[in-house]
C-alpha cells in the first residue's frame, strides 16, 4: 500500500485537483504536474455533536475459468505421469478434487468511525477515531488500520486563525505470495486427483508434487501463503499547523 491509504476515508471533507501553474506556484516544482490537495475534515461550531457510521461488505469469488475434468494425464489417449490432457478417461469413482474453489474463501470487510465536535468560544475541537478491518478472499491475506485525530480551530480576534491538528494511524498489512505466475495458474496446473489442502507433512514440510523435471516441483498456492508470509506493519504520526490571516 502506498501511504494515502493511511488517511481515513470518513475524514475527508473535499478533494481538489490543481493543475500545472497553478500547483506550481502553491507548492513548488515538486508539483509542477499538478497536485490533488485532500482537506480534512474540522469542527464547525463549538455545539457538542457526535456522529457514528459503520459499513459491512461481503466478497466472495464467482467466476472461474472452464474446464474439463473427464480424462487423466497423458497425450492422444495414452497415460503418462507427466501433467498433460487428454489422456484415458477416468476410471468410474475416481475422486477428484475441486482445487481452484476450495483456495478461496469468502472475505469481509467492517468499517466503524466515530466523531466528536465541540468546543469553547472562539475554540473549537474535532476528534474522529475510525478502524477497518478485512479479510481477504485468500488465506492469510488481511489488513487492518486504525485512524485517530484530533484538530483544532482557535480564532483570535477577527483576522486570525490558528488550526493545529495531530493525527495517528496504526496499519497492519498481511501479504500473501502469489505464486509463480500469479494464483489461478498454479491452481489449474495442479492434478485434480491431488488436494491442494494436503501441503504440508507431519513435520511442517511441503509436500513436493513432480511433473516432467525432477529439480522442481510445483507451486503448491495453499504452501505459498501459509507458510512464506510477508507483513507491513506501519505507525505513523502527523502534526500540522496552519495559520490564516
Amino acid at each position: 500500500t502506498n501511504r494515502i491509504s493511511d488517511i481515513n476515508p470518513n475524514d475527508i471533507e473535499s478533494v481538489t485537483v490543481l493543475k500545472g501553474p497553478e500547483a506550481t506556484a502553491l507548492y513548488g516544482s515538486q508539483a509542477s504536474s499538478g497536485a490533488m490537495i485532500i482537506t480534512l475534515r474540522k469542527a464547525k461550531s463549538n455545539k457538542l455533536a457526535i456522529q457514528y457510521d459503520n459499513a459491512f461488505r461481503v466478497e466472495k469469488v464467482t467466476r472461474f475459468p472452464e474446464k474439463y475434468d473427464a480424462y487423466q494425464n497423458g497425450t492422444n489417449g495414452v497415460f503418462s505421469p507427466i501433467y498433460r490432457y487428454f489422456g484415458q478417461p477416468y476410471p468410474e469413482n475416481t475422486r477428484l478434487f475441486n482445487n481452484t474453489e476450495a483456495f478461496f474463501r469468502p472475505g469481509f470487510a467492517q468499517t466503524h468511525n466515530l466523531g466528536m465536535d465541540f468546543g469553547v468560544k472562539n475554540s473549537i475541537f474535532r476528534v474522529s477515531g475510525s478502524i477497518f478491518d478485512q479479510k481477504g478472499v485468500i488465506s492469510e491475506n488481511t489488513f487492518k488500520r486504525i485512524n485517530f485525530r484530533i484538530s483544532n480551530t482557535t480564532k483570535i480576534g477577527d483576522k486570525i486563525d490558528i488550526i493545529p491538528s495531530l493525527a495517528y494511524v496504526n496499519s497492519q498489512n498481511n501479504k500473501v505470495l502469489r505464486s509463480a505466475g500469479g494464483f489461478m495458474l498454479s491452481l489449474l496446473v495442479w492434478p485434480n486427483t491431488n488436494s491442494i489442502l494436503d501441503y504440508e507433512d507431519e513435520n511442517g514440510g511441503k509436500i513436493p508434487l513432480f511433473n516432467a523435471n525432477p529439480n522442481a516441483d510445483v507451486d503448491n498456492p495453499f504452501f505459498s501463503v501459509n507458510k512464506n508470509q510477508s507483513r507491513d506493519v506501519t505507525d505513523r504520526y502527523t502534526a500540522s499547523l496552519g495559520v490564516n490571516i
